[in-house]
């Protein structure tokens, strides 16, 4: 529907087609039929003159503000959805978050910056321009939904250097007075792709992308016992990965967040990383990579001895253990390691030495061995299969690259991984496809091996135990470009790119304290957010917003985990009611207070609302019964005597006479009886 009553400009963002009409372009769909992207897109309205316009109802509903200004009428949305909105909030509220941010930037701006971080959750995307169309039906923390030229004004001029490094330190002091002050700290780095002209920190680098293309780098700094983020940092492309770490670590120190240790990948596997870690005091777990000098000297003296034995198991049993030591569950993947015991020499080129422990995963080496022979095995068939298909004359020949037969150069099919266990022999003027089996078995049986270098001495299940701990930084980066949507720098402005990359930083500490809880309830975190979306609040005839409760158990126990009770929907909805009413709504969002039983009010604390134990219904427990005796119980008679009881019980109630409705009964009498009767 066109309001031709309504007159509005033209949004900066909307293009204009041939036959008037206005439209916005939403998102592009890569066609595999047509091998191009498909532009998406939404009509808003009609042109009449330069910059005017008329609007329909779609720019009533994505330009709110906008359509108000220009109407005076007051766009309500008949839904929202609000569940992923209310857990959001209480995990901000309770871990410091919100208030760092608004103490930060300012409460307008951080509420933009919850929003989209948000939005980057539920969508997993971090492009602006999808923001509108995806988040119109949401409950927001700003007064309204913003644009794509709104958020590009935040990321640029809005989220300043100076608010973005107090930020950083808040939040830092934040994690350490939630406990984290002496950890060990997983510190890894990544980058984005980044061809924009005025981004000072696009630069040549190693990208991850394998690509020849100027980078952005940015770290993070994770708490390895909870996978919470501390701290980040966005530095160049070409920059040295570790002495942007010590630069953290130092950064960490002013906040009393010391590190035990750091738990770092193959990535800072150099002489000259470890040694600035020695030189700054700092113990290191560290993964080797497989052509290391000392990946290759613990593989020759231990491979043997620790190869599915039981005597070099990490979880083996051990006299004396204590009593809450976990069992083994069916079907873990156990592991085996042996310590060097010493210092030696970690890479041919050099002479750093360190200890070194050597790990065995025999699923991990079993699943390697089997892909690998799978992928060796398939590319042989088809190398052999088009050999076939040009003696046959299907294909061209090729031209001959090498005169003796063996003509390795013909291997290129292949495949650069494989290729050197292929060879071509002619025979009888055939050409015939070999496989080298001695070199395969040898390169299948290194499958599943892997060394840990350590700075200090540990035993093989201490130093991979830390090394596991890892793990929680690695989920972050794989969060935070496959899940929130940041494996692409988007933005053409240095100030924009870190502004984004912060709040890229915003949504993976939301997503890391969300996922904590979807692991208690033991549901994963993408469909968490699916069912937190189910959860709405709806218009009444009044023009207020209420709670239907249709939620269920799935969804209670999750909020509850994540501090949040049935009662708190009602909440929202009664905030967001005096909001419309109010001609200055109030834009701090805040969860209802909890108070204790004399009505004091009490901070909001992780886990579960005091009371909210009660909150879901519970299974009612089997009552205690004490151990069946054999035999019969006392009192009780055996199957004869029953019987002859019945009997016995039968007759004595038996009147005189043949029972009721036996078979045999009197004759009727005769006339001649009948008359001499009466």
């Amino acid at each position: 529907m066109i309001y031709r009553n309504v007159v509005v400009a033209i949004p900066e963002e909307a293009y204009v087609s041939k036959d008037a009409s206005v439209f916005i372009k939403d998102k592009n769909t890569y066609d595999p039929k047509v091998q191009y992207n498909r532009v998406h897109h939404t009509i808003i309205g009609r042109s009449f003159s330069a910059g005017l316009m008329y609007p329909n109802t779609n720019f009533r509903l994505r330009y709110p503000v906008e359509y108000e200004a220009a109407s005076g009428e007051k766009v309500l949305r008949q839904t929202k959805r609000i569940g992923l909105y209310t857990v959001i909030l209480s995990l901000a509220e309770r871990t410091g978050l919100y208030s760092a941010l608004h103490e930060s930037f300012g409460i307008k701006c951080a509420n933009a910056i919850m929003d989209f971080a948000m939005y980057s959750m539920a969508h997993h995307s971090s492009a602006a321009e999808n923001f509108p169309s995806a988040m119109e039906d949401s409950q927001l923390f700003s007064n309204s939904v913003w644009s794509q030229k709104d958020y590009s004004v935040l990321f640029k001029e809005q989220m300043g250097y100076d608010s973005i490094e107090v930020f950083r330190r808040k939040w830092a002091s934040k994690c350490q007075e939630r406990g984290i002050r002496d950890a060990w700290l997983s510190i890894d780095g990544s980058n984005n792709n980044c061809q924009a002209v005025k981004v000072e920190l696009s630069e040549k680098g190693k990208a991850k992308s394998l690509k020849n293309v100027n980078v952005v780098g940015y770290m993070y700094a994770i708490d390895s016992a909870t996978g919470c983020p501390v701290t980040f940092a966005a530095y160049r492309g070409g920059r040295v990965d570790c002495k942007e770490l010590l630069e953290i670590v130092g950064w960490l120190k002013a906040f009393d967040i010391s590190a035990k240790g750091v738990i770092v990948d193959r990535g800072f596997a150099t002489a000259e990383d470890f040694r600035l870690l020695d030189e700054n005091g700092l113990s290191y777990v560290a993964m080797l990579k497989g052509e290391a000098a000392a990946h290759k000297s613990m593989f020759l003296e231990h491979a043997e001895e620790i190869r599915m034995k039981y005597g070099a198991m990490l979880d083996k049993f051990t006299p004396g253990e204590a009593r809450d030591t976990k069992l083994i569950p069916d079907g873990k993947s156990l592991l085996y390691g042996a310590s060097s015991g010493k210092k030696i020499r970690l890479f041919s080129t050099h002479s750093y030495e360190a200890y070194a422990c050597l790990i065995y995963d025999s699923a991990n080496g079993r699943e390697r061995k089997e892909a690998f022979y799978t992928r060796v095995t398939n590319e042989a068939r088809k190398l052999q299969q088009k050999i076939l298909d040009e003696e046959a004359g299907i294909i061209r020949k090729r031209k001959e690259k090498a005169r003796d037969g063996s003509a390795k150069a013909d291997v290129k099919g292949a495949g650069e991984k494989v290729s050197s266990y292929i060879s071509i022999q002619v025979i009888d003027g055939h050409k015939h496809v070999f496989l080298d089996e001695g070199e395969l078995e040898k390169a299948a049986s290194g499958k599943g091996f892997y060394t840990l270098a350590s700075s200090e001495d540990l035993p093989a299940a201490q130093a991979n135990g830390i090394y596991a701990l890892r793990n929680g930084s690695e989920e972050q980066f794989s969060i935070l470009k496959s899940q929130l949507g940041y494996d692409v720098t988007r933005n053409h402005f240095t100030s924009g790119t870190i502004a984004k990359l912060t709040v890229g930083f915003v949504a993976a500490i939301l997503r890391s304290e969300l996922m904590r809880a979807c692991q208690e309830v033991r549901l994963a975190t993408n469909s968490a957010i699916n069912e937190l979306n189910l959860i709405g609040m709806s218009m009444n005839g009044r023009d207020e917003y209420y709670v239907s409760h249709t939620e269920n158990n799935r969804q209670r126990e999750l909020m509850l985990e994540c501090g949040v009770i049935p009662s708190d929907l009602d909440y929202v909805a009664q905030q967001e009611n005096e909001r419309m009413k109010s001609a200055e709504p109030d834009p701090f969002h805040r969860m209802p207070p909890r108070k204790d039983d004399q009505g004091v009010p009490l901070r909001r604390k992780p886990g579960r609302p005091p009371g909210s134990k009660n909150l879901l219904p519970k299974k009612k427990a089997a009552e205690p019964q004490a151990p069946k005796k054999r035999g019969r119980p006392k009192g009780s008679k055996n199957k004869k005597t029953l019987e002859r009881e019945a009997l016995e019980q039968a007759a004595a109630k038996r009147g005189r006479g043949r029972p009721k409705g036996s078979k045999n009964k009197p004759k009727e009498p005769s006339a001649e009886a009948a008359s001499t009767e009466t």
